[in-house]
This record gives structure tokens, C-alpha cells and sequence, in this order.
């Protein structure tokens, strides 16, 4: 049970931390709403033939992580069903989050010394940070990304974790923070430019501009223009309402170390790489306060709060290592542990009224932050009992295997806000979501704070939503540049769309383009203004 630096072997504690991680990763399984707009895309793509598109012959990006579009697409390709591939993706990413993360312990820990694997039970335990393993989202390997960074801070001249590190920004933009943070720390460590890491980089990022650019005629995907707001009050309300419920083992260990450096530096290792990691977390943090945070409890600072475990690594042992000795310690390293996993697993967020493990949970809204359990129980959503493998998904999935490729003529267009139905009309439906995440005109409007509004949830939004459907129901054949314009002069567009035609236009020849590049590339670096939306009922 003591800290090598050679070939691992976990000890008990950190098999428990697996067998439990793997068991809640499952009883916890769900799927946000926002997966379904994954489920659409991959699905015209891989089985109806339509291309990557949310509707056909409409090319927006209107989904975050280009990994986990293009991943899934393959996964797909296998014919199961997404229920299915949602929980296996999310226990596999638990395992290998399990193995990096007890190899980050064992380099931070003192050579010899008992493990305690304090963030490693702290995290196996955590009822946020395990039920982002699932959600059908690109979460699970946003996860995964802050050991492998905590990885390559100690070990920067490793091309494989440069690779890994450079190709993180196609899991979340915001990692694009971590690609450029371990460029400079690469090169500053090692005293030469870390090649891979940028090779990769331009590879990677580099190549899925490019193909940005031809395809659907943007430099940022359709969700940055939703939702790269300024709030920083309530990305303070978000930062709190993470920090309340699962900080606190990890500010003990902080102030453990704390406590370490001020009787003795030599008894804590690695400390320039542990400030690195608190930095990194630190600025990561400061982008999602900045943007307001999100609409779900925990998740857009999965990442930092997984970094900010990662530093902490190591304190635990080294505090047993200089304040207990003989046959005590492995004693006291299993009752510590138990202790963190205890009060890990006990707490749960305020949204809740009880423990989630429990049958009968109330969920409700804190400073607009709702959790994950609104989408467990969510009345227009499918119910997804995760130990079962037939879902509602699975009747969907078959349909669109079985439908012939390119034939829906989406003669119906519905504006709603609800991801699952758009998926499960994807057969014969023209989606518009009414909150903009899926529509590139939505996403350029900036009406005015409607009450009840959350971050990326604008309710204002929805009446235009209901003006674009109107025009589009109208429309004869497929969307095309000029559609708007002969909607304007023949009298059937609202004053705010004829108020703003020359920028709506610039969106439509984007949103409707025919992938020639040149032409596509000077629509892309056009920056249409904010369009300030009077109010609509």
C-alpha cells in the first residue's frame, strides 16, 4: 500500500473507489436534453444521408464538441442503440478516468508512503462529478482531460501526452485554455518548444477550422454566438452553487498541504507543478464566472474542479507520512479514506430535497440552476430506467436505420425547446429551436432579460422562433439566400426581421451555402452585429 514511481499497483482502497464508481456511473446514467441534438446530427449524417446537419440542407454547427459528434458517429455506425452507447462510453471513460487518475497520485505522493487516494475517493463518491460520465454529452471526456493534463504538467515532454493535451480544444472550445496553458508550460519546463503538442494542435483544431469554414461558412460554432455573454453575478451564483456541496474535501487537503509547507516544503513534492494545475483551474474557472456558467448544476466546471482534485494528490500521504508512524498508518490511511468517500457520497446539491439515491427527489431551481435530476424526471422527456437496455430511444433508433436516405421532405417545421421531440420526428420534422441553440438567426438576437431567464435559456427568444417558423412553413422547397428578402417584400415578415435584413442575410448566405470555400471563407470572417430584438408576445 505505499507510493512507487515505477509499475503501479493499486491498493484495496482504490479498487473500491472503482467497483463504486462503475456501479453509480450506471444507477446515476441519464441523458440531458442537449444530447439529443448530438442524436440528430449523427444520425442525418450517418444514417439518412443528409450530411452533418441538424436539419437537411441547413449547415449550422449547432453542436459544442466536434470529438464527441465525429466519435459518436462511428460508434453509431455499429447500429445500437444511443441509451446503450451513452452508458458504455461512460463506463469505459470511468475506468480510464479511475487508472489516470491513480497514476497522478502516485506521482505526487511521497516515494514509500501509505496510500490514501483522497481525491480518487472523494471523486468515486461524488454523485455531480460521476453523473457527468453519462448525459449523453462530450462530459466524459472533458473529465478525462483534467488527469491527462495533470499528466503532462509533471511529464511535459511526453509526445503522447502533448498529443493528448493539443486535441482536447475538439472536446470543448474552452479547453483551447489548457491546449495554450501546457504549450507554455511545455515550453518553459523543458526549455524547447513542445513540437507535438502543436503539430497536433494545427492538426486537429487547424483542420476542423478549415473544415468549419467550407462546411458550414463560420470561424465559431453556433453555440459561442448563444452563448458568450457577460454575467459575471451569476457565474458567481454558479461557482457557489458548485463549491457548496463538493468543496470541502478538497479545500481540507488545501489547507493539509498549506499546513505541510509551513512546517516542512520537502515533505509535499512537486509544487511548482501543483501551482500550475491551481492556475490553470484558476483561469478556466474565471471563463465560465465570466460567461455566466450554465443552466446545470456542476457542469461547465467539471473540468477545473477535476484539475483542482488532481493538485491536491498526494497531500493526504505526505501528511500521513510526517505525523504517524509504524503499524498505525495503513490504519489510519483506510479510515481516512473511507471517511472522504463517506462524506462525498452523503452530500448531494441544494437543488435536490433528498438524496438522489432515493425513489422520491424534488428537484427545483436555485439562482436559475437546475441538476441533472430535472432530466431524469422531466415530463416531455423519455423515462430511462438504467438498468434496463431498451429505451424509448431504441424505437427511434430503429426507424431511422431502416428509413431510406435523403427522403424527408420536412413539409412540417415546429419551433419548440425540447431536444427529444426534434430527435424523434427527425423523419419527417424542419426543427427550429426556440431558444437558438440549433438556429443560426436565434443565436444573433439580443433581446431584452425576460424574467425567469437562465444562463443560455433567453425566453424572449421564443416568439421570434415562432416568426422564423411561420415564414419558413410558407416557404416552397428547399431554404436558399433570398428566401428572407422576398418574405419582406411581400409583407409577410415582422418589422424586426425587415429592420435587420442585411445582417439576417449574412447569416442566411451562411447558413444556406454551397461549400465553396473561397466564398465561404469571406462569410466567415464577417461579423454580423448583436441584434438588438424588440420585444414580441
Amino acid at each position: 500500500m505505499t507510493a512507487t514511481h515505477g509499475r503501479v499497483r493499486p491498493v484495496p482502497v482504490e479498487w473500491l473507489a472503482l467497483v463504486a464508481g462503475l456501479f453509480l456511473t450506471l444507477h446515476y446514467a441519464w441523458v440531458l436534453d442537449d444530447a439529443y441534438v448530438y442524436f440528430r446530427y449523427v444520425d442525418n449524417w450517418i444514417w439518412l444521408d443528409n450530411g452533418l446537419v441538424y436539419n437537411r440542407g441547413e449547415y449550422v454547427e449547432g453542436f459544442t464538441s466536434p470529438f464527441w459528434t465525429l466519435l459518436l458517429g462511428g460508434l453509431r455506425l455499429s447500429g445500437l442503440d444511443y441509451w446503450i452507447l451513452v452508458r458504455a462510453v461512460g463506463l469505459v471513460a470511468f475506468g480510464c478516468f479511475w487508472a489516470l487518475m491513480v497514476l497522478v497520485n502516485r506521482r505526487l505522493s511521497p516515494p514509500g508512503a501509505t496510500i490514501v487516494a483522497a481525491p480518487l475517493m472523494a471523486l468515486s463518491f461524488n454523485y455531480a462529478a460521476i453523473g457527468y460520465f453519462t448525459s449523453g454529452t462530450e462530459s466524459p471526456f472533458v473529465a478525462l482531460a483534467a488527469p491527462l493534463f495533470a499528466l503532462f504538467v509533471m511529464k511535459p515532454d511526453s509526445r503522447m501526452l502533448q498529443a493528448a493535451v493539443a486535441s482536447t480544444p475538439l472536446i470543448r472550445p474552452e479547453l483551447a485554455l489548457i491546449a495554450a496553458s501546457g504549450f507554455a508550460w511545455g515550453w518553459w519546463k523543458t526549455r524547447r518548444l513542445p513540437w507535438m503538442l502543436a503539430l497536433v494542435t494545427a492538426a486537429t483544431s487547424g483542420g476542423w477550422l478549415l473544415f468549419r469554414i467550407y462546411y458550414y461558412a463560420d470561424l465559431v460554432p453556433n453555440t459561442f454566438h448563444l452563448k458568450y455573454t457577460t454575467d459575471v453575478a451569476q457565474g458567481l451564483h454558479y461557482l457557489a452553487d458548485t463549491l457548496v456541496p463538493w468543496g470541502p474535501p478538497f479545500a481540507i487537503l488545501l489547507l493539509v498541504g498549506g499546513v505541510l509547507l509551513w512546517r516542512s516544503s520537502s515533505s509535499l513534492p512537486a509544487l511548482g507543478e501543483r501551482a500550475v494545475l491551481i492556475a490553470v483551474a484558476a483561469v478556466v474557472t474565471l471563463y465560465v464566472v465570466r460567461i455566466g456558467g450554465d443552466a446545470r448544476h456542476f457542469r461547465y466546471l467539471l473540468f477545473p474542479f477535476l484539475l483542482l482534485a488532481c493538485a491536491t494528490s498526494g497531500i493526504a500521504e505526505a501528511a500521513l507520512a510526517r505525523w504517524i508512524a509504524g503499524p498505525r498508518v495503513p490504519l489510519a490511511a483506510v479510515v481516512v479514506a473511507i471517511a472522504i468517500a463517506i462524506a462525498a457520497f452523503v452530500s448531494y446539491p441544494r437543488q435536490l430535497s433528498a438524496h438522489p439515491l432515493t425513489t422520491s427527489v424534488d428537484v427545483s431551481l436555485s439562482n436559475g440552476i437546475v441538476d441533472a435530476m430535472h432530466h431524469r424526471h422531466h415530463y416531455a422527456l423519455p423515462t430511462l430506467d438504467p438498468w434496463t437496455l431498451r429505451s424509448p430511444l431504441t424505437e427511434v433508433a430503429v426507424a431511422v436505420q431502416n428509413a431510406p436516405g435523403g427522403t424527408s421532405d420536412y413539409r412540417n417545421v415546429r419551433v419548440d425547446l425540447i431536444c427529444w421531440r426534434f430527435y424523434q420526428n427527425i423523419l419527417d420534422l424542419r426543427a427550429l429551436h426556440s431558444l437558438g441553440l440549433t438556429d443560426p438567426f436565434l443565436a444573433h438576437l439580443d433581446p431584452a432579460p425576460s424574467p425567469g431567464d437562465r444562463p443560455a435559456h433567453r425566453w424572449a427568444l421564443i416568439p421570434h422562433g415562432r416568426d422564423l417558423a411561420r415564414l419558413q412553413q410558407a416557404w416552397d422547397g428547399e431554404p436558399a439566400p433570398g428566401r428572407l428578402r422576398a418574405d419582406v417584400r411581400s409583407g409577410a415578415a415582422p418589422a424586426w426581421i425587415a429592420d435587420n435584413l442585411e445582417t439576417l442575410e449574412v447569416i442566411e448566405r451562411r447558413a444556406y451555402n454551397t461549400h465553396d470555400f473561397l466564398e465561404n471563407l469571406t462569410l466567415a470572417l464577417m461579423r454580423p452585429p448583436r441584434i438588438a430584438a424588440p420585444p414580441r408576445h
